[in-house]
C-alpha cells in the first residue's frame, strides 16, 4: 500500500538512540497509534507498508528551547503490537532535517505531513490532470463503461453501443493499426461530425479521436484522421 497516513500519532522514545542506530523503541502505549510497516530492508519509496516520522526535541511550544531540532526517519518495519521501530532510514529529508542526530530518552517522535509530501501530493494531483490512462488494445471492441475517461487502442472496428454512457462521458480512440478501422454506432445511437452528418466513421491508420456523450445515446466525434 505504500506509505501510510494517520492522524496524531505521537509518542517518545524510551531509550536513547545514536545518530547511526536504525531501531527506536517508543512506549509501548503509544505503539499502535502508528501504522504497521513491513518493507524491511529494501529500498523506499515501496509498494509496502512503510511510514515518516519526526523526530524532535520540541516539548513544549510555548517553552521552546534554545534551538530547535527536529529529524525525519522513514520506519521500514513494525510490527503490530510492537514498539519498537526498525530498518529506520534517518535524516530521510534533506528540508531542514536531514541531519541524523542522537537522541535522549523522552525525545517526542511523532507522524506529520512533510514538505515533501506536500510536494507530492501536488505533483501527483498534476499528472493525473495531464494524463490519460489506458486500456488494453484489442483487435476490435464494444466500448463500455470502464473505457470511460481512457484512451482506447485498437486495430478493428470499435462499436459504440445503446444504453451505456452518461452525459460528459469521454472517451478517447486511438487506431494502433497501419490500416483504417471503423467507429460504427449501434441501433439508437446518434454519432454526429463537424459535416453535420449522423452516419459511421472511418478513423485512418495512428489517428487519434475523441468521443463526447452529449446527452442520451448522442455522440460527438473529432479528432485526428476521422472521416
Amino acid at each position: 500500500m505504500a506509505q501510510q497516513f494517520v492522524n496524531n500519532a505521537r509518542s517518545v522514545l524510551v531509550t536513547a538512540v545514536s545518530d547511526s542506530a536504525n531501531t527506536m523503541a517508543v512506549s509501548p502505549v503509544d505503539a499502535d497509534m502508528f501504522p504497521v510497516a513491513n518493507v524491511g530492508a529494501m529500498a523506499l519509496p515501496s509498494n509496502n507498508d512503510w511510514f515518516k516520522a519526526t523526530l524532535t526535541n520540541l516539548v513544549n511550544v510555548l517553552s521552546p528551547p534554545a534551538e530547535v531540532f527536529t529529524e525525519i526517519v522513514a520506519v521500514r518495519t513494525r510490527s503490530a503490537g510492537n514498539n519498537i521501530f526498525s530498518d529506520v532510514i534517518r535524516g530521510y529529508e534533506t528540508d531542514g532535517s536531514g541531519t541524523a542526530r542522537a537522541w535522549p530518552v523522552g525525545t517526542v517522535i511523532r507522524i506529520a505531513l512533510t514538505a515533501a509530501d506536500i510536494r507530492d501530493s501536488i505533483l501527483g494531483v498534476a499528472r493525473e490532470w495531464n494524463t490519460i490512462p489506458g486500456q488494453a488494445e484489442t483487435a476490435g471492441r464494444t466500448l463500455t463503461r470502464a473505457d470511460v475517461g481512457k484512451f482506447v487502442p485498437s486495430s478493428g472496428t470499435v462499436t459504440i453501443p445503446a444504453g451505456v454512457f452518461l452525459r460528459d462521458d469521454v472517451v478517447v480512440i486511438y487506431n494502433d493499426s497501419g490500416a483504417d478501422i471503423s467507429i460504427a454506432k449501434d441501433v439508437g445511437v446518434t454519432l454526429w461530425w463537424v459535416d453535420g452528418a449522423n452516419a459511421n466513421r472511418t478513423l485512418a491508420r495512428r489517428g487519434v479521436v475523441s468521443l463526447l456523450c452529449v446527452r442520451g445515446d448522442e455522440f460527438v466525434i473529432s479528432g485526428q484522421g476521422l472521416s
